[in-house]
């Protein structure tokens, strides 16, 4: 067999230096910027949603419009509540929204988890919702308040009952919040076994994140309609990557430009996959479905 001759050589060494570049995964920012799904860390979103879509709807809004953008994005699970839940007005409704929920589930397995949904208004009727989480195999694997839909204060005694289901079994409440946010460093603290994320709350009150930043099982997470250029930046200022979820709100926000307000973020890369995934496997642990 004859010598490689230099140019030969060269050759073959930067077709292996050209394989082994396409097995490695770009960065998020690299991933965002050229619209390819973000691969190279874990990506799970702590806040979506989904609907039954009406025949001739405009905007449809049920799991595999959600899924589809998963896949486009690059996030690997979603943890969602159901409109129908939030909007519901009769237990019945709220009964049918969460079973519809199950049903969305099962459609994709290890993609979607959900939150049971909490109404005050109907308050015995989501105390008896709260158990499908415990249930084995359940897709629920935590609790949705929305104060600003139901018009109902941090403090109100009907969200104690959620507060206190959650501290008993160690669970993760996603709250969209509205009226008494004062109240809520004190009702973190008042159940440290409960983990309490902020929905929405990237440029809230300096007060409430320096509560974020302090006490344990206080975090918040990433998603808005709108907010301060470097929100993201301003957010792990304020309380630090660990403390912070990716949520994108979807499909109700855009989940392309929730996900690369993050992934285009000048924070460490480190910081990435905090926030994009690690800190979400370390609030719901094995109730998510294992890495793929």
């Amino acid at each position: 067999m004859r010598p490689f001759t230099r140019r030969e050589l060269l050759a073959v060494a930067g077709g292996v230096m050209i394989a082994d570049a396409q097995t490695v995964a770009p960065s998020p920012e690299e991933a965002a910027r050229t619209g390819a799904p973000v691969r190279a860390v874990e990506v799970i979103d702590t806040h979506g949603h989904i609907d039954r879509t009406p025949p001739g709807a405009v905007w449809p809004r049920n799991v595999d419009l959600l899924v589809g953008d998963m896949d486009r994005c690059g996030t690997r699970q979603i943890v969602v509540s159901h409109f129908g839940a939030l909007q519901a007005i009769t237990a019945v409704e709220l009964r049918d929204a969460h079973d519809d929920t199950v049903r969305a589930a099962a459609r994709h397995p290890g993609r979607v988890r959900a939150y049971v949904v909490f109404q005050p208004w109907l308050r015995h009727a989501s105390h008896a919702e709260l158990d499908r989480i415990l249930l084995p195999g359940s897709p629920f694997i935590g609790i949705k308040l929305h104060g600003a839909v139901h018009a109902y204060p941090a403090a109100g005694p009907a969200y104690s009952d959620a507060f206190a289901f959650a501290d008993a079994h160690a669970l993760t409440v996603l709250f969209h919040v509205g009226q008494g946010m004062e109240a809520v460093p004190g009702i973190a603290a008042a159940h440290p076994r409960m983990k309490l994320i902020l929905a929405h709350y990237a440029g809230g009150s300096a007060a409430i994140l320096k509560s974020v930043r302090d006490l344990p099982n206080l975090f918040v997470d990433t998603c808005t309609s709108n907010g301060p250029r470097r929100i993201v930046e301003r957010l792990v200022d304020a309380c630090g990557p660990e403390k912070i979820l990716y949520g994108s709100d979807s499909v109700y926000l855009c989940m392309g430009s929730q996900i690369a307000r993050v992934a285009m973020a000048r924070i460490p890369d480190v910081g990435k996959r905090s926030i994009l995934g690690a800190n979400a496997r370390a609030l719901f642990g094995g109730r998510l479905a294992p890495p793929a």
